[in-house]
């Protein structure tokens, strides 16, 4: 048993916000957000390259985060075969 079925527990309730109208169930995959995509979370929350890149680096980096998109928080990539992926933090 895997994340996927985890995503399925229905609660009953009504959604209040739109995290939760976010269903789980629409999460196809969740993946391991390591160090490497701190500079894209931050990118995608602030609306600002991080200090310090290069004109080439930042050039990159808003090129990469065409894919990605911050939910509630919530860190998603669009792959693409059109399955949303949930990143979650690395423990």
């Amino acid at each position: 048993m895997g994340p996927y079925h985890l995503s399925q527990i229905e609660t009953g309730k009504e959604p209040m916000n739109l995290e939760e109208r976010l269903l789980d169930i629409q999460l196809y995959a969740v993946c391991i957000a390591d160090g490497h995509f701190e500079d894209l979370i931050y990118f995608l929350t602030i609306g600002a390259v991080p200090q310090g890149y290069f004109v080439q680096q930042k050039k990159e980096l808003v090129t990469q985060a065409v894919d990605f998109t911050m939910i509630s928080s919530h860190f998603y990539k669009m792959d693409h075969d059109e399955i949303l992926c949930r990143y979650v933090p690395e423990f």
